[in-house]
């Protein structure tokens, strides 16, 4: 999304679900596993959401719901079913409260140690 001035508020990276596909060909493309991967590229039911990302000057404006909407759009016109978020803090209080991870609820948990070795 850009502003007034042509500035980019805000942005977004999705893309049709690959895990059906290097599932059936057991992660390997070749010999003939890359027909499934274009096959889930054309017809495909869910999809990944990787990032959003909004310019901390533009956040808490609704700028985030109006990204969003237009994504959802192109999900309705593609006949996308299913959404998956991925990789987002726990500890992420702006992204939690924003209504994206509270729609279904939380079902996966990810979480990473660290420790000092010396």
């Amino acid at each position: 999304m850009l502003d007034s001035n042509g500035a980019i508020v805000a942005f977004g990276i999705t893309m049709p679900s690959m895990s059906r596909a290097f599932q059936k060909n057991k992660g390997r493309l070749f010999p003939f596993g890359f027909l499934h991967v274009l096959r889930a590229l054309k017809h495909n039911t869910r999809a990944d959401l990787y990032l959003t990302a909004v310019r901390p000057d533009m956040q808490n404006k609704g700028v985030n719901a109006i990204l969003m909407h237009e994504v959802n759009k192109v999900f309705v016109k593609n006949h996308i079913e299913k959404v998956e978020t991925n990789r987002e803090l726990e500890t992420n209080q702006k992204y939690r409260h924003n209504g994206n991870s509270s729609i279904r609820g939380q079902h996966k948990r990810r979480r990473s140690y660290k420790k000092e070795l010396m």
